[in-house]
């Protein structure tokens, strides 16, 4: 939009353009742009007005829309309603035929809103409105917002050409040029060059030469003006610089919105006060053009006026600067830690290996996790895993060369990029970083010193990988193996290279059996849980079992590369619809383990739709989280657990007994059976403290008010155990072990059914 109206000068075609631009931006069929004079508004440009409206929109009062957007209640394109004067309108046209009132409105209902805005001053309004009430959505109104702004720059622009013919054209013109050049800077550096080239047109007042110094104090950007004063000498220096300190001084003593004022040859023209007000310390003055001439100027009055007016486009400019500068800063960086973030990490990644490839260096990418990192967060806080992150990230940053690259790409996981490192040199900075990360930190408020450990995981180019999803997969499984024994590194080997293309096989193989389950032998079986009191069975588990053609996989390998990839969120779905269907058809509970990596909202959303679509109660499935997992989160996924037991589904606490459940949470969790935990049962013997245990954890679940199951049941004296112990239920190869679909319909299904 901008491009379209920059060459343009005279109001009329700014505002016929601008509108036809906003109305095929919206796809609205009804458009006119009221200016502002006075104290009201003249209606300057109009498309398709119905008749009716006409002579509403020509009136020169304010209407409700322009009272808000004059109020500075409306600062942004905003759905009103129905137009004030259109409301009017059908009012005067009550009793008449439909097909005349709809001749005289058009038929229009929706009605949008967007002021026309040049920095904080309003210029007019635009209104645009068409039949139907379909909203708009808040993209379309931002861009709306932003177009407006525009299209108030370029209204701006127009009127102060039109005055340009009305006073002295060379400093109008100045001044557009300025405005014009301004308009598309987009950096610190652009800025400077615009003003350098800008400013020096306004001197025809005959002042020349002139100093200008432009200070921002209290910028909010995170790099760029804060603090800074840009200095641009335009000419012959006319002597020292002025004290800005007392310039400032004398702006701060200002109540209100600043004057500008003169002393002497110094002239100094504070920045208006806009919307950034509320973001600044009271009292805090915006900023302020300070130009020092050669001599006092001889129209103070007209040299007030011309360079108050580039004030406002200078602070204009600055303001867009700035909140660019702290867009972009954004987009690139993570808040909390102030280190690159992972889109910056994979930009430089694929330029440094751009340069690798071309120069013939070698590259060394690493993954850093800080071990038991949660049990901070748990125990002490937010707030001090927030500071242990920042404080871990600035020993990071200090253990390597200003050349390499540090980020932090989420959580508690860092990134390095580590150019001209062999396997050698590598090894010598993995262990500096862990020593960083190991000495004892000090949160304030926290009387306590803390000690962190962290894993690491590195990957070398171009003997590891060749790009940089190679290289990451790489370095992540040398993390995955150092975590497993935790406070050390690891390099991507040979044996870790044989795994990590099995890794990458089994993804794809994984894949395409979510595709195609039955042709890749992707399956659930389903092992049954007999109730001890009368021997019948009363519902199964589903367990996932790749019957691959090549071989079986174990779930313990297809699982936790499902969660690493993403593909667990349909390998949770497939499962839970398999498992629904199968409960369908037996007409007896099928239960299935959640992964904690699909643990939220979204599956609750997918589990109604599911059992609504296959017409399945709620109660014929049942879902299981592991104690640990549960605990790890337990406020959050309390809730999880409750929404889904609004949905008809029964709870289970699996692997009961591993976790540490705290008995004050398990008495208001919302479950409905524990699992006793196989490690417990394996080898039990009925009047041992072990089967104490168990009693114990029986007698628990009645008191909660839950059933309780022993897994893992294989020989008789372990059911006789769990039984005297006062278990409800039992699960386990002694029952049955599990079996595909057909076999447990055929055994256990209604026709059947024992």
């Amino acid at each position: 939009m901008a491009e379209h109206l920059s060459h343009l000068t005279e109001l009329d075609q700014v505002l016929e353009t601008g509108l036809d631009l906003l109305m095929q931006l919206t796809g609205f069929s009804v458009g006119w742009v009221s200016l502002r004079e006075g104290d009201g508004f003249r209606l300057a440009a109009a498309r398709n007005l119905p008749p009716g409206l006409e002579a509403g929109a020509m009136q020169f009062t304010p209407c409700r829309c322009q009272r808000l957007v004059l109020e500075g209640v409306l600062l942004e394109a905003e759905e009103v309603g129905e137009c004030e004067r259109l409301r009017r309108l059908r009012e005067e046209l009550e009793g008449l035929p439909l097909e005349a009132v709809e001749q005289q409105t058009g038929g229009l209902s929706s009605h949008v809103v967007v002021p026309l805005r040049a920095g904080v001053e309003v210029l007019g309004v635009v209104n645009l409105a068409r039949p139907g009430a379909e909203p708009l959505d808040p993209e379309r109104r931002k861009a709306l917002t932003l177009a407006g702004e525009v299209l108030g720059v370029a209204v701006r622009r127009a009127l102060l050409h039109a005055e340009l013919h009305r006073t002295q054209l060379h400093l109008w013109q100045a001044l557009l040029d300025l405005a014009q050049r301004l308009l598309g800077v987009a950096s610190l550096e652009d800025l400077v060059e615009a003003l350098r080239q800008g400013l020096p047109a306004l001197t025809a007042l005959g002042e020349a030469p002139v100093r200008v110094l432009i200070q921002v104090p209290g910028a909010q950007a995170p790099v760029g003006l804060e603090g800074r004063v840009l200095e641009l000498p335009l000419g012959e220096a006319p002597g020292p610089s002025p004290n800005l300190g007392e310039v400032w001084e004398v702006l701060r003593a200002q109540e209100g919105s600043p004057k500008p004022f003169w002393r002497g040859q110094l002239g100094v023209f504070p920045f208006p006060t806009g919307r950034d007000r509320g973001s600044r310390p009271s009292g805090h003055p915006p900023g302020a053009l300070v130009v020092a001439l050669e001599r006092s100027p001889k129209d103070p009055k007209t040299a007030t006026w011309v360079w108050n007016l580039a004030a406002e486009i200078v602070a204009q400019a600055i303001e867009r600067v700035l909140a660019q500068e702290k867009a972009l800063y954004l987009a690139y960086h993570d808040p909390l830690t102030d280190l690159p973030n992972r889109r910056a990490f994979l930009e430089r990644l694929e330029e440094h290996l751009l340069l690798a490839q071309r120069e013939g260096w070698s590259l060394v990418v690493g993954l850093l996790d800080l071990d038991g990192f949660k049990q901070v967060n748990d125990r002490y806080g937010h707030a001090v895993g927030d500071w242990l992150l920042a404080q871990v990230a600035r020993r990071l940053r200090s253990a390597v060369r200003a050349s390499d690259g540090v980020a932090r790409l989420g959580g508690d996981e860092f990134a390095f990029l580590l150019p001209h490192l062999d396997p050698v040199s590598a090894a010598v900075v993995a262990e500096r970083l862990l020593a960083a990360v190991r000495r004892p930190h000090n949160p304030p408020g926290l009387e306590r010193r803390l000690s962190v450990r962290a894993s690491l995981g590195l990957a070398l180019y171009p003997q590891d990988a060749q790009d940089p999803s190679g290289l990451l997969q790489a370095a992540d499984l040398a993390l995955y193996q150092a975590k497993v024994h935790g406070d050390r590194y690891a390099l991507f080997g040979r044996e870790l290279q044989e795994n990590f293309k099995h890794q990458i096989w089994l993804e794809e193989e994984l894949r395409k059996a979510l595709q195609r389950p039955r042709s890749l032998g992707l399956t659930l079986h389903y092992q049954p849980r007999m109730d001890l009191e009368t021997g019948r069975i009363t519902a199964l588990e589903a367990l996932l079992r790749f019957q691959h053609p090549l071989g079986p996989l174990s779930p313990k390998e297809v699982i936790p590369l499902a969660e690493r990839t993403g593909l667990i969120r349909p390998l949770t779905r497939f499962a839970l619809e398999r498992a629904a269907r199968t409960a369908r058809r037996l007409g007896l509970p099928v239960g299935v383990n959640l992964s904690p990596a699909y643990l939220h909202e979204e599956l609750v959303e997918w589990l109604a739709g599911m059992l609504r679509r296959l017409e399945v109660p709620g109660e014929l499935l049942e879902v299981e989280i592991t104690e640990s997992v549960l605990m790890e989160a337990v406020e959050q996924r309390s809730g999880l657990l409750e929404a889904l037991r609004r949905l008809g589904l029964r709870v289970a606490l699996d692997d009961f007994g591993t976790g540490y459940s705290s008995l004050a949470y398990l008495a208001h969790l919302p479950l409905d059976l524990l699992k006793i935990d196989r490690s417990f049962v394996r080898g039990l013997q009925p009047g041992t403290k072990e089967a104490r245990v168990i009693e114990a954890v029986a007698s628990l679940g009645r008191i909660l008010g839950k059933r309780v199951v022993a897994e893992g049941v294989e020989t008789q004296d372990e059911l006789l155990a769990v039984r005297q112990a006062g278990c409800h239920e039992v699960q386990g190869f002694l029952i049955s072990p599990p079996v595909p679909a057909e076999e447990a319909l055929a055994r256990w299904g209604p026709p059947r059914r024992s």
